[in-house]
This record gives structure tokens, sequence and C-alpha cells, in this order.
């Protein structure tokens, strides 16, 4: 997450460990990407698509639906590849511009904003 919300922010792998008279900074940032890899699929989404007060459920709807058709569309370009491909350790990134005010952009502007890569 690049700018995680506050509620990821406050799962601090670390917390039990904060009064320990050494360092811990140097092994912050790896705890923080374990924390991270051990959320399931619905957890991660969860996160993804928190609903703010300044965000609505319309922004919501139209990502996630921006979403689901660029990775149906990636999964049937997946199926047809004649080649059979190793996919294991592979990755999809999902992202979005959570930021700003969206009440003044139109639909397709929004549309726009959301990466599958």
């Amino acid at each position: 997450f690049d700018g995680p919300p506050p509620c990821l922010q406050s799962m601090d792998p670390l917390l039990d460990l904060r009064d320990l008279p050494f360092n811990l900074s140097p092994v912050q940032k790896k705890a923080n990407r374990v924390l991270l890899q051990r959320l399931n699929a619905a957890q991660i989404l969860q996160h993804f698509m928190r609903v703010s007060k300044d965000s609505g459920v319309e922004l919501v709807e139209v990502v996630l639906h921006e979403i689901v058709t660029r990775l149906t569309g990636l999964a049937t370009a997946c199926r047809q590849v004649r080649v059979p491909q190793k996919w294991v350790g592979s990755s999809v990134a999902l992202a979005y511009d959570a930021g700003g005010e969206w009440g003044d952009k139109s639909e397709e502007e929004l549309r726009a904003s959301v990466m599958v890569n």
C-alpha cells in the first residue's frame, strides 16, 4: 500500500516490542511487508476499497467495475495463449487514485485513473 489507510497503519506488527531497549527501525519495513503478505484477498480488497467520508459508494462501484472488467480481459488473454506458460509467482497490481475530489470529475476520468498491471 502506498499511503495505507489509518486502520492498516494502526496494525503495527512490532507493537509488543516497543518497550525493548534497542532500535526496531531496521526491521520495521520487513515486519510491515510480512504483515501485508499474511492478509488474504478479501482483507486486501477491504482495505483497498475503504470508503472514506470524502469518497463515496459510487466511487467504489465504478472502480470495482473497472477492475473486474480489466481483470476479466487479462484472464481471457492468459487463457488464449497457445503455448503453456509458467504463471506461478506472477503478480497483478491493482491501483487507483484515491486522493482528490471526485465530485467534479466524470466517470470516464475516474475509470482512466484505475490501473491493473
